[in-house]
């Protein structure tokens, strides 16, 4: 195996022991941001991103530090989170679609990080490209 397949299976081994929890559906997003009681760090990313998967390890790596025992972390696949089905009774036409939860929340690039305190927004920043 070459040593960019070794470098590759390592992140691998340590995406797949990643203590950031994934969310897929925007209700398990609702769960965990009542869940987390404190503060929240949301990954808004997607699966095939290279930008996503080259953040994935420092992103386990915060969730894993004792300095961050209390803070959670989620990463929350924007493609796998379709519109809310009760949403599309609510819309203003039938010419506009219902948003799905990536687009509600301002997300436009992956990833996209929010910041949640007691389940309010306090901060939202962009690292994907």
């Amino acid at each position: 195996m070459s040593a960019r397949g070794v470098r590759g299976a390592r992140k691998m081994r340590a995406y797949a022991k990643d203590p950031v929890a994934a969310i897929s559906s925007e209700e398990a997003f609702e769960a965990a941001l009542q869940r987390a009681g404190g503060l929240l760090v949301a990954e808004f990313g997607t699966s095939w991103s290279a930008p996503c998967k080259a953040m994935a390890p420092y992103m386990a790596a915060l969730a894993a530090q004792p300095g961050f025992k209390g803070v959670t972390f989620v990463r929350v696949d924007i493609e796998a989170c379709p519109a809310r089905a009760d949403e599309a009774l609510t819309r203003v036409s039938a010419h506009s679609p219902p948003q799905a939860l990536g687009a509600r929340l301002g997300v436009n690039m992956a990833p996209t990080y929010h910041f949640y305190r007691d389940s309010a927004p306090v901060a939202a920043g962009l690292a994907g490209c």
